[in-house]
Formats: structure tokens, C-alpha cells, sequence
């Protein structure tokens, strides 16, 4: 959750997803985008960055996309398949002046803040290791 942004608009190839979509975050239409008229986005003024949430091995073309409408960019973890990739789209994004972000959520999750907050007020002592299963 954030206070300074807020779901805009959708791009999406599951026209069942839509209008769900549009009640739950108050989307018009006009902010209904699909693969293929994704583009169009910029002249968009309502929508400021695409954040890119596909799969893994689509995010490298996609941030592409996203980088040539002159939108800001979010990319989800992990960036790209390779550092080919990466840099491509860094290059992209600086290319068309745009910024590029990696989304790493876990951060603001509150479990790791707490963890955080432990390592700097030390309730239990200095943490010398910490363990997480997957």
C-alpha cells in the first residue's frame, strides 16, 4: 500500500479481468489498455509510470515497450533473465530519459520491517545471522 500512487489503469489480454478490475480501482475505460494498443499510453496525461508485472521472461520486451511511450517504469524481481537483458532495458529507459525501477516488495512487508527494526534497537542482542525457509 502507498500513499502517493494509485492503480490508474490496466494493461491486460484477459478481457474477464477487466470490469473487475475497473469497479474494485475506479478505472475508466479510456484506462483499459490491451498488449497490443499499449503504446497509446503515451498520451495518456492520467498515467505516469507502467509498472510491469508479467513473467519473468517477458519483462525485457515489455519494460522496452514501457520505456518508448515516455512512462516511467517499475519492473518486478527479478529484473530480467539475463544481464544482456538488464542491460537493454537500462539503456532503453535511459535512452527515452524515463526512470527504471525494480519492485522488490519484501521490504515494506511488516515481518522484515520488524526484523529491520530489531538489527538497529537490538531487544535480543546483536543479530549475527538470520535464517529464512523458502
Amino acid at each position: 500500500m502507498t500513499k502517493h500512487c494509485y492503480l490508474a489503469g490496466i494493461i491486460t489480454e484477459s478481457p474477464e479481468k477487466i470490469s473487475v478490475w475497473q469497479k474494485k480501482y475506479l478505472i475508466s475505460d479510456g484506462n483499459v489498455y490491451s498488449y497490443s494498443n499499449m503504446h497509446q499510453i503515451e498520451i495518456n496525461d492520467s498515467i505516469d509510470v507502467i509498472y510491469v508485472v508479467t513473467p519473468t521472461g517477458t519483462h525485457a520486451d515489455f519494460v522496452l515497450r514501457a520505456a518508448d511511450t515516455g512512462k516511467h517504469v517499475w519492473c518486478e524481481k527479478p529484473m530480467a533473465m539475463n544481464v544482456a537483458e538488464c542491460e537493454k532495458m537500462i539503456n532503453a529507459c535511459a535512452n527515452n530519459r524515463v526512470k527504471l525501477n525494480i519492485g522488490y516488495r519484501v521490504q515494506h512487508e511488516a515481518n522484515t520491517q520488524t526484523v529491520n527494526s530489531y538489527a538497529k534497537s537490538s531487544p535480543f542482542g546483536k543479530i549475527n545471522k538470520i535464517e529464512v525457509g523458502t
